[in-house]
């Protein structure tokens, strides 16, 4: 028994690695705040946001997921209270005539029994306890799974709405030149009539409208799919993305946003981090209370009533009945079942903390990525916005000479087809900066901070 003693109540050490130990812990630690989307200054996106946490059968999930923590807590919270009860029972019976009773006893009769019961079971090792701190951790753990849940959606669904802004964008912009080529077409052709230009030249303009018009169906189709995406990341039918709006994604406050180090205290309250480190220590409880059964269990227990044959006699002083004392239970062999259980606890403690550092390893990548990303997106972005700033310029030229009469409108066409392409360059560049942001804050933990009280549990003191 000493050395069972010995075994339950040594030092549970934690071996988990810290984040000083994989990376520098960075001094400059970005704000991010809860509602991050607000940075790309988009109201309908914030609308859509925020009706997809009330409406998505994921976040119901999770709310669900959330509920049945919180009951588990409650039922094992009840367990450290006295149980009392009334138990009462009437039937007809017929009794052996060759047991207990004397000869000549009514082998037909009725019984009756009430009685009031008690039972108090005394958590003198701890055990219960420490169950109840487990379910504490696994109330924690279930809010960090709805606040990712609710991360990820939002990532989702900011993602999709910047593919659809791209597809918005994209759609103005085949219009464009797809009225470029219809004129382009209608030069050739008259040209072709008057005789200055053969039959390959128009055949070659009806390629270029073809290849035009396809590419606008093909992207309309886009602004289409993306939008029904949309709708259904939000909780609602196909039909609902016919209100969606072309978006108004700003992109000046994203790309002046620089961070070149990884900050470590922001990787740290990731909410699916946290919900890990609440698993491991909810693991670690259980293992603790598995280690308890060693030990004998204390309850009391206690009932008075009465008991009778025949009804007419139960409320008699003569058919009272009582019982009032302790009841121990101490294993001695049960085949194993407490090894069993102790190595089942341990092995899911070591399975949750494996866990943990795989997740904190990738957490660490995808900042490192995050960050390349921004920084490489937002040079892109600036780079490609200048292009488009000095197109601009020459297109504007474009455009007066035109209206002077010195430049024709087959030139003008062909000015607006190239300048179109250094349009689709820089929103191709700003989608890329937009993307680069969600997956830093992604990888980040958007913002996400746990304000409850049970936090202080994680850091498995």
């Amino acid at each position: 028994m000493l050395t069972v003693s010995c075994t339950l109540f040594k030092e549970d050490k934690l071996d988990l690695k810290k984040l000083s130990q994989l990376e520098k812990v960075s001094d400059q630690v970005p704000t991010i705040s809860a509602k991050w989307w607000e940075q790309f200054h988009d109201e309908q996106l914030n609308r859509l946001l925020e009706q997809s946490f009330k409406d998505s059968p994921s976040i119901s999930t999770a709310d669900a997921r959330m509920q049945v923590a919180r009951a588990l807590l409650s039922s094992n919270q009840s367990v450290l209270l006295p149980q009392v009860a009334l138990n009462t029972q009437v039937n007809r019976q017929r009794l052996s005539e060759n047991y207990i009773f004397p000869p000549g006893f009514d082998t037909i009769t009725n019984y009756g029994y009430l009685a009031g019961t008690f039972n108090w079971s005394l958590d003198l090792w701890g055990k219960q306890k420490r169950l109840i701190d487990g379910s504490k951790y696994r109330l924690i753990s279930a809010q960090a799974q709805l606040d990712t849940a609710k991360l990820n959606l939002a990532i989702a669904i900011v993602s999709a709405y910047i593919e659809y802004d791209y597809a918005c964008k994209s759609l103005l912009i085949a219009k464009e030149n797809l009225n470029s080529y219809t004129e382009l077409m209608a030069i050739a052709q008259e040209r072709h009539r008057v005789g200055t230009v053969d039959s390959v030249v128009v055949n070659l303009s009806k390629v270029d409208y073809q290849d035009s018009q396809a590419e606008g169906l093909f992207v309309q189709n886009q602004v289409d799919l993306w939008r029904h995406q949309i709708a259904a990341l939000v909780g609602q039918g196909p039909s609902f993305g016919n209100q969606i709006q072309p978006p108004n994604l700003q992109v000046q406050t994203i790309a002046n946003q620089q961070i070149t180090k990884i900050p470590s205290d922001l990787i740290a309250r990731r909410p699916d981090l946290q919900g890990l480190l609440s698993q491991i220590q909810a693991s670690r409880q259980d293992l603790q209370a598995a280690h308890l059964d060693y030990l004998p269990s204390f309850d009391i227990t206690a009932y008075y009533g009465f008991q009778s044959f025949g009804l007419g006699n139960l409320i008699n002083s003569g058919s009272q009945i009582f019982s009032l004392g302790p009841v121990i239970n101490l294993p001695i062999f049960n085949g194993g079942k407490i090894d069993a259980n102790i190595a089942a606890k341990e092995a899911t403690k070591n399975q949750v903390i494996a866990d943990y550092h795989e997740q904190l390893l990738m957490a660490l990548r995808q900042s490192a990525d995050g960050i390349s990303s921004v920084q490489s997106s937002s040079k892109e972005w600036l780079s490609k916005d200048q292009s488009l700033q000095a197109a601009k310029q020459i297109n504007e030229i474009y455009l007066k000479r035109y209206r002077a009469g010195i430049m024709s409108l087959e030139q003008l066409d062909q000015a607006r087809i190239v300048f179109n392409q250094k349009q689709l360059a820089e929103i191709n560049a700003q989608k890329h900066i937009f993307n680069a942001h969600v997956s830093l804050v992604q990888a980040l933990g958007g913002g996400y901070f746990s304000n409850d009280s049970l936090t202080s549990f994680n850091t498995g003191k």
